[in-house]
């Protein structure tokens, strides 16, 4: 969940929380629906408040087409250039959260650009904030639906047609002012964390709703949903990709939380959304969204890269981790390791890839770090946050190594690591090398 664009757009730190799926009726008589919420802290503190032409286009995954590239699809934020030139992120970066002064030399560079908008949570002084009752979402009571507490920013009514007017007119005015790929829509079918439901809330006509206000926008858009989940299965929201390009998961193997790593059915959620977005050839932004320093970050970073990889598609899976680097910029070194000939198909479903030691493991044939072969890899994570499990390969001698935090902070990267391990380490992970 993101601040609006007037405020940069600079994310509220929440993590990923796991809630059971409760029966909650909207007042006035709804019908009993089940009311998702960000998967919660593993301790139970919560969480703070298509067209296939834009998808990013050096992407061949196999040996075959004749190049790889020099890193997986990648995305950062982009509201100033941090004293750098634009051109100077471009061999790093793919997708750039941008404003209307950074967007058009962006995409002159090659980096494509999202705007940031926010049709679902407004407050005043934001964009889409109005005298408008009509556009707000409202109780059985007559009253705004804000955030717990009865503070805003305050719901949206996604039904509404002067919203529909309203959000089409800022679009429309942002477009004409700098190039922008796709528009990322935050808070998309999100109605965690308020002080009540909409009367007569249900579920399936909310994300009916937010389906047809996406599909009227008539622009390629990224939704901010599927941290939002209920239950064991991946977020409802997902179904927001029959009108869009690809969506986002905050708190994606990693949160604001501790213990930073996601585990157990956290963890399985998150790779399995990762599975069914790229078994729908969407883009997933996986929002890795933790604000601790990355030079001290190592073991994290290697655990959320292993988790990326283990199902990741090369061609629609975006890392974009938020580390705390010196340069503002925050892409890491682990980003130029590119797997590709994977040694067993993509799974349907994370349990494919559980190996007999109840580690989650996946090899691949042809491994790349900045575009150069580095022969074959694999992956290893152990989301079990108890017990270490025996490491499950013989054939490999190193490890991943990293040092430092960002990719313009000198930050380091090797394959050239230690042994691997005998057994990991709960909540630990090995990228390992032959």
């Amino acid at each position: 969940m993101k601040r609006t664009l007037m405020n940069r757009a600079i994310p509220l730190l929440i993590g990923l929380a796991l809630m059971s799926a409760a029966a909650v009726a909207g007042c006035g008589g709804g019908s009993s629906s089940a009311v998702s919420g960000p998967l919660s802290h593993p301790n139970g503190v919560p969480s703070p408040a298509a067209t296939t032409s834009l998808m990013p286009s050096p992407t061949p995954t196999q040996s075959l087409l004749g190049t790889i590239p020099s890193h997986v699809l990648t995305a950062d934020y982009f509201y100033s250039f941090y004293g750098r030139s634009a051109a100077s992120y471009a061999p790093w970066v793919t997708w750039a959260e941008a404003s209307v002064n950074t967007a058009t030399t962006l995409a002159s560079v090659g980096i494509k650009t999202m705007m940031y908008a926010n049709p679902n949570r407004e407050r005043p002084g934001d964009p889409l904030y109005t005298n408008d009752e009509s556009t707000f979402a409202h109780d059985c009571n007559g009253v705004r639906v804000s955030s717990a507490g009865g503070v805003p920013p305050y719901l949206m009514d996604p039904t509404s047609p002067n919203l529909e007017v309203l959000y089409s007119n800022l679009i429309s005015t942002t477009l004409a002012q700098a190039h922008f790929d796709a528009i990322f829509e935050d808070n998309a079918d999100d109605v965690y964390g308020l002080s009540g439901l909409p009367c007569n809330y249900s579920a399936a006509s909310w994300l009916a709703a937010s389906q047809t206000q996406i599909q009227n926008l008539a622009q390629p858009v990224i939704y901010n949903a599927l941290g939002v989940v209920s239950g064991n299965t991946v977020s409802p929201a997902i179904a927001l990709n029959q009108v869009s390009i690809g969506g986002m998961m905050e708190s994606c193997y990693d949160s604001v939380f501790n213990p930073h790593q996601l585990f157990g059915l956290q963890w399985t959620i998150a790779e399995n959304t990762e599975i069914q977005m790229a078994q729908q050839h969407k883009l997933f932004f996986c929002y890795a969204n933790d604000t601790v320093a990355a030079s001290a970050s190592t073991n994290l970073r290697t655990f959320v890269d292993a988790s990326f990889l283990l199902t990741y598609d090369l061609n629609t899976s975006v890392l974009w981790e938020y580390f705390s680097t010196g340069s503002g910029f925050h892409v890491e070194p682990e980003s130029e390791l590119v797997a590709t000939a994977p040694l067993s198909s993509a799974p349907p479903d994370i349990t494919y890839l559980r190996t007999s030691t109840g580690v989650y493991g996946r090899e691949y044939g042809a491994c790349f770090l900045a575009g150069q072969p580095v022969g074959p890899c694999a992956v290893v994570v152990n989301p079990d946050n108890s017990a270490p499990h025996a490491f499950p390969y013989s054939a490999y001698q190193h490890t991943l190594q990293l040092t430092g935090g960002g990719i313009l902070d000198g930050a380091t990267i090797s394959t050239a690591g230690p042994p691997p391990p005998t057994s990991v380490a709960p909540m630990g992970a090995a990228i390992v090398f032959r």
